[in-house]
């Protein structure tokens, strides 16, 4: 899995080994507190190594892998409308991915979502997050990417409503 660093750039966790050989820092939207939500970018201390269901989507120009247990932050282009929806109930509706890089600036992007594969059983090396802390993962590699938000977690009722300024 793409995870965005705080020098902008996209950092690939199945390259990672044993050890780092360096300080790596990752993106994510810290909801865990919603009077103070924010993007913030933690040292990849641990990580997680699971197999999993994976559907592989078209977003905008982009093709992508995700777990399929996960959840995504969906929007509508023409209310700005955004919400959490599990990866495994998209289906071939007009569904748009919110496509945001917090370090480049506020300029965000609704892209076309659309399933294209389903895989039976992908291993997946994901950062250890903390609870409502969604990761921003990188739609290309290189520098300066635009990110999709994802998060695990069962119990989406627990989050809370987002809107979009509090993403952008």
């Amino acid at each position: 899995m793409l995870i965005l660093t705080n020098t902008n750039k996209t950092f690939d966790l199945n390259q990672v080994g044993h050890e780092l050989s360096e300080s790596v820092h990752f993106g994510v939207f810290d909801y865990s507190d919603k009077t103070n939500y924010d993007y913030y970018f933690r040292q990849l201390i641990m990580t997680e190594t699971f197999n999993n269901v994976t559907i592989e989507f078209q977003i905008g120009p982009y093709k992508i892998m995700l777990p399929q247990e996960w959840s995504i932050i969906l929007g509508d282009p023409e209310t700005g409308d955004v919400e959490t929806i599990p990866i495994d109930e998209i289906n071939t509706r007009n569904f748009h991915a919110l496509s945001f890089n917090p370090i480049r600036g506020s300029l965000h992007k609704f892209l076309p979502l659309k399933p294209i594969d389903v895989f039976t059983d992908v291993s997946w090396t994901v950062p250890r997050l903390a609870f409502h802390n969604f990761l921003l993962v990188p739609l290309h590699t290189g520098t300066s990417p635009d990110c999709i938000f994802i998060i695990n977690e069962k119990d989406q009722k627990k989050l809370g409503p987002l809107e979009l300024d509090m993403l952008i």
